[in-house]
């Protein structure tokens, strides 16, 4: 019985698995207005009934897929290298968020570039995107603890910073037919630019609250 009750788990797991990797598509090509339950039913080769098994809707589905997204570039962020040098492991930070959305541009796409109006009701807001930017305040917030920007704000420190990388991902994404010098070097100087020259801009006040929805 238990052997029964774990595989028609893991079945459920796996048939989950396999509507999100084919929503997560069908979403990005055709976007959230032209993206119907019945369509995805036949590029998975079944009824619309059995997706509903599942999940209640298509928003509950794409819920899923925004959630999922910011859960990987946590997982991500989590892996970027932490050393003595707190300036460095903000570098490191920066450059795993852009590493982040050059290997799964589809899930970047879920996190930073959907249309908020694609998400309505009890799915419009999600924690996770505040967590995500939470690991690049706090990481800023070593750096001013150990004197390396006495004199800026962390928030706005954060929010230029997350400017600066999510800009260039961006337009990577986008752009990959640009003819962009060497991708190391660009992402490099771009990260190191951005870092650094907060240390010319000093900056006072208050900042705002990071407890506010950024999805």
């Amino acid at each position: 019985m238990d052997q029964a009750r774990t595989l028609r788990a893991r079945h459920k797991v796996e048939a989950r698995e396999l509507i999100l990797a084919a929503a997560r598509e069908a979403f990005v090509r055709e976007g959230h207005a032209d993206f119907t339950m019945r369509e995805l039913a036949r590029r998975l080769g079944c009824s619309a009934g059995a997706i509903y098994l599942h999940f209640a809707g298509k928003d509950e589905l794409l819920h899923c897929l925004v959630e999922e997204s910011f859960a990987k570039l946590l997982d991500v962020l989590a892996q970027a290298p932490v050393g003595a040098d707190p300036t460095a492991n903000l570098k490191a930070k920066l450059r795993a968020y852009v590493d982040f959305g050059l290997l799964y541009p589809h899930q970047y796409y879920f996190a930073f570039l959907l249309p908020a109006a694609a998400r309505s009701g009890e799915y419009a807001s999600a924690t996770t995107p505040r967590e995500a930017f939470a690991v690049l305040r706090r990481s800023v917030g070593e750096c001013r603890s150990r004197g390396c920007m006495p004199g800026v704000d962390e928030e706005t420190a954060s929010q230029a910073l997350w400017a600066a990388v999510h800009g260039l991902t961006s337009l990577l994404i986008a752009k990959p037919a640009f003819p962009w010098v060497e991708k190391e070097r660009l992402i490099e100087t771009v990260v190191a630019m951005a870092v650094d020259g907060l240390d010319d801009v000093p900056v006072s006040g208050s900042g705002m609250d990071v407890r506010h929805d950024r999805g």
